[in-house]
């Protein structure tokens, strides 16, 4: 999975995540601090992330821990 960013006053940032997905390729945009603050507190390396489409909100699960979740929102790409 390929992360990138442009903000015109902040500059550029490109992240690269090992994913495992079964789904086509699609382009999705979310508020990175919250899926940083999901996983500040996680305890584990693989987070399951469920979704029905790219405006559709997207539950992210640990693979280890049942009772962590939590639910984002995704946000509308032009």
């Amino acid at each position: 999975m390929f992360h990138s960013i442009k903000h015109p006053d902040h500059g550029d940032s490109c992240d690269e995540l090992a994913a495992d997905f079964n789904m086509d390729n699609m382009d999705i945009a979310f508020n990175y601090r919250y899926i940083q603050d999901f996983l500040k507190v996680m305890d584990t390396e693989n987070v399951i992330m469920e979704m029905d489409g790219t405006l559709s909100g997207v539950l992210y699960k640990s693979d280890s821990e049942d009772d962590a979740i939590s639910l984002i929102m995704p946000v509308q790409l032009n």
